[in-house]
């Protein structure tokens, strides 16, 4: 990736005093996720923000710092969350706002969220497509709750040590490319599994039919896009689901398909 910087969770810190290795920050010596959340943080000065960073990574966020804002970057990435560094604003309302509008344009339309100054965050506006966050932060562990709070939880939970994933009573098999409703296994395709597992990895995010298209069919397919909805027809009747009352796949109406809501 051009911007993107890789995040080394040790190197903006370092522990000089073991005795401060208190109980409640135990999450430095590193446990498995099992279940994670993804977020993109946008700031000039990234160094500024390791303890942010260091501590979110440790809480199971998968993270992707940028240096500034790339459009083309961002519409190949699935996140709905983004935490936009304004703490160097001279003018947080006036950035905030032309943020928004920047990232309004893209399908995936995600959920911003400001780090702004003390003294900047108490006159913040409110405004309804973005949240306001001070930055230092007083508790960090307070600033890594709200965060939390923000980000959209997907449903899906991954379990990395047997290959098997969850989302609501469909429990997915990927060393088997096996399919399960309850106890009941699914007699899917290979093509609708693989269409269910794009469902499941984009976490909720929007992909539109060419997203599709060209993920399982590649650039060279020169077929129509409708294929996607056959497919995604064909998957739906399996899984026992329908488009009026979604509870596995979403339409996005002009756009293309996600993953149903809780």
């Amino acid at each position: 990736m051009r911007t993107a910087q890789s995040v080394n969770l040790f190197q903006n810190f370092e522990i000089t005093d073991q005795s401060r290795l208190r109980e409640e920050d135990s999450w430095m010596l590193g446990n498995v996720c099992t279940r994670t959340q993804r977020v993109i943080v946008i700031s000039p000065f990234p160094n500024r923000l390791g303890e942010l960073i260091g501590r979110l990574a440790s809480d199971c966020f998968d993270i992707l710092v940028f240096h500034r804002y790339d459009p083309l970057m961002m519409k190949e990435l699935n996140v709905n969350t983004i935490i936009y560094d304004l703490t160097s604003s001279q003018d947080v309302e006036r950035d905030a706002k032309h943020a928004v509008s920047l990232f309004s344009q893209s399908l995936r339309q995600p959920r911003l969220l400001f780090l702004v100054n003390g003294q900047t965050a108490a006159a913040a506006s409110a405004d309804s497509a973005a949240e306001f966050i001070s930055w230092p932060a007083g508790d960090i562990r307070e600033t890594v709750r709200r965060i939390s709070e923000a980000v959209p939880e997907s449903g899906f939970t991954p379990d990395v040590s047997s290959g098997r994933s969850v989302f609501k009573d469909l429990t997915v098999d990927s060393r088997k490319m096996a399919v399960y409703r309850g106890q009941v296994r699914l007699d899917l395709t290979k093509t609708e599994y693989e269409l269910l597992q794009l469902f499941l990895q984009s976490e909720g995010a929007v992909l539109s039919r060419e997203d599709i298209l060209n993920q399982l069919w590649g650039s060279s397919y020169f077929g129509g896009s409708n294929v996607v909805d056959v497919h995604v027809k064909s998957l739906r009747k399996k899984l026992g689901d329908s488009a009026g009352e979604a509870k596995y796949i979403s339409t996005v109406r002009g756009v293309g398909y996600r993953l149903a809501d809780e």
